[in-house]
């Protein structure tokens, strides 16, 4: 009641004309996908199908009890590229059947064409991978491009707002089965669901709890849809695990971090860096209010978004509530 600035978070909103909405990856990202653009003949013929050439003989290694065998692939009707599984494989990347058949096609003529056939059914799975992290990539590569293009025409901009159409606000309440004994003083609920959180995210929330600066603090719901989550340039949301409130000297809100914990072993993999570059870009982004009903507060519009990594949790918790 104190602090009801602090409980609005931003979010990615679209602007068109004089009215609103949330970004939608279905709407906003995944049509503007232009997938005729690159020849991918082409990139197939001159960087995949030469390196057939150095390749040696695809085998597999039966095991029984008594002896190992080696059997050589291209002795067996196996690994023939056929349309139907590669579309299906390509679907599975890009999520349109009709796209990935047309691809799928041009992948296969460009493959009828490659002068040593047996060598090439006896690499499809080689070939197949190489064509599925290329799609991937260029995937990537071209939802970051929209991304990054709508926020610099200003029709995609970050956003806090009373309205529940394009803002967010949290929860009002929590409820946590079954009930222990709360043990932590800056909850913004009277219950914390301890039992759910790992190793990391109780040292965190024990951290956070302890520091003066700290107004409140709540561990994200990740399971339910009612709680925050971001949006970047891929499909899925994000959602992180901690949002704590920070007050300055005065008492008065400083600003709100949005926290993401992630293990040691976690740290280098593709999705943690994905969603240390959406922090990023969110935290060099400047936040609006876009207020269309009168409130009594003004919405806050400073936000930090930060991913804390294991063995360093210390040290960053003490930096962010200094």
């Amino acid at each position: 009641k104190k602090y009801p600035e602090s409980l609005y978070l931003p979010a990615w909103v679209v602007k068109y004309g004089q009215k609103c909405r949330k970004f939608s990856y279905d709407i906003d990202i995944k049509p503007n996908i232009k997938w005729q653009s690159v020849e991918y003949g082409q990139w197939l013929k001159k960087e995949i199908l030469p390196l057939l050439n150095d390749r040696t003989s695809a085998y597999e290694i039966l095991v029984d009890l008594d002896r190992h065998e080696k059997r050589f692939l291209e002795d067996e009707e196996f690994g023939i590229f056929e349309i139907g599984y590669l579309a299906r494989r390509i679907t599975d990347v890009i999520d349109n059947a009709f796209v990935a058949f047309d691809l799928a096609k041009v992948f296969l003529s460009e493959c009828e064409k490659y002068k040593d056939q047996k060598k090439l059914l006896a690499n499809s799975g080689f070939v197949t991978q190489e064509i599925i992290k290329k799609i991937s990539h260029d995937k990537i590569g071209q939802e970051k491009l929209i991304f990054n293009s709508l926020i610099k025409s200003k029709k995609l901009v970050l956003a806090v707002s009373e309205d529940e159409n394009i803002g967010y606000l949290l929860p009002k309440e929590n409820e946590i089965y079954p009930e222990g004994i709360e043990t932590y003083s800056s909850n913004l609920f009277e219950k914390s669901d301890v039992l759910s959180m790992n190793t990391l995210e109780r040292k965190i929330a024990n951290l956070i709890d302890n520091k003066e600066s700290v107004i409140w603090w709540v561990r994200n719901v990740a399971t339910n849809k009612d709680w925050y989550s971001i949006r970047g340039w891929k499909k899925g949301k994000i959602r992180p695990d901690f949002i704590v409130a920070k007050k300055n000297k005065n008492n008065s809100l400083e600003l709100v971090y949005v926290i993401e914990s992630k293990g040691e072993h976690l740290i280098d993999n593709p999705d943690t860096q994905y969603k240390k570059s959406v922090f990023d870009k969110m935290n060099e982004t400047e936040i609006e209010a876009l207020n269309f009903n009168l409130i009594r507060f003004k919405l806050n519009k400073d936000f930090q978004f930060e991913l804390v990594e294991q063995n360093r949790e210390d040290l960053a918790i003490s930096r962010f509530f200094n």
